[in-house]
């Protein structure tokens, strides 16, 4: 089992939610006459959707922790990106990723500017604090698919088995969410969670929980479940290989795949603040 087949979900998220910010504006804002009414709380968790991609005064941590020894020996990668968007609409991004896989470590860094203008942005690298020029490629693209994964609370309406939970000024929202449905809306391809070692996954459901300040009805975090997905890919594929097996061989990889799994990690998480940022400068 390869592990791009688990990293194209995880690197979509984190792409589109620490690239972007969205070109909607004030969608499904409650007017001050209707911010008066007490909302019921699947009209909180809409309009804090709706409100969770900021023009401008937008900072956003994400985090992707990966471990398992089930697709490759002592595999684990981990993700931080820190995005800040100004009160000018300019965007910092920085990015970095550490990958374990058979002893070997490789790490990426990715530091940019985008700086606002009159019709969209110009990016720059960012270079021991001096901005060089940079070509745009995939940033716009990702900025669309951040727009349309918030907007019309469109994934709202994509999850499945809603909870709600109320603890003084905080609601979490939890629910499922299936592959199929994100990579619908990160324009993914087709194929991207299939293969020929476990089929087709994409029916396969995620864990999305959401933590809303119900003063400001803004949401202060998501995570998303990997380690569900994992499991399932795991599974998958033993199923896959099932008839292929005696009973004492499929007993033994099953007992042996939940040992590895019991192990194994899997998690995104994005925390959110919303306070004034100056304006973003370089020397």
């Amino acid at each position: 089992m390869k592990k791009q087949l688990l990293l194209s979900f995880a690197i979509a998220v984190l792409s589109g939610t620490t690239l972007g910010c969205s070109q909607n504006k004030n969608a499904n804002q409650p007017t001050s006459q209707e911010a008066k009414k007490e909302l019921s709380n699947e009209e909180i968790v809409k309009t804090a959707l709706s409100n969770f991609s900021k023009e401008k005064n937008l900072e956003l941590d994400t985090k992707v922790n990966i471990k398992s020894n089930f697709m490759a020996e002592g595999y684990s990668v981990n993700v931080l990106s820190n995005i800040k968007i100004d009160d000018s609409g300019n965007v910092l991004k920085k990015f970095s990723e550490q990958e374990t896989e058979l002893g070997k470590t490789t790490t990426k860094e990715e530091h940019i500017f985008l700086k606002k203008n009159n019709s969209g942005y110009d990016k720059f690298n960012v270079e021991n604090g001096k901005l060089v020029e940079d070509k745009i490629t995939d940033d716009l693209e990702v900025l669309s698919a951040i727009q349309v994964f918030f907007n019309g609370n469109t994934l709202f309406n994509t999850i499945t088995d809603k909870n709600y939970e109320k603890s003084d000024n905080k609601l979490t929202f939890t629910g499922k969410i299936k592959l199929s449905d994100i990579g619908n809306k990160f324009y993914l391809n087709p194929g991207a969670f299939t293969s020929e070692e476990t089929g087709n996954l994409s029916e396969m459901t995620l864990t999305f929980a959401a933590t809303i300040d119900t003063t400001t009805n803004e949401i202060l975090g998501i995570t998303l479940d990997l380690k569900s997905f994992i499991e399932g890919v795991a599974k998958a594929q033993l199923e896959k290989e099932k008839d292929s097996m005696s009973e004492l061989e499929y007993t033994t990889a099953k007992n042996l795949i939940e040992s590895i799994l019991k192990d194994s990690q899997g998690e995104i998480t994005i925390t959110r603040k919303i306070d004034k940022i100056d304006e973003i400068k370089f020397n």
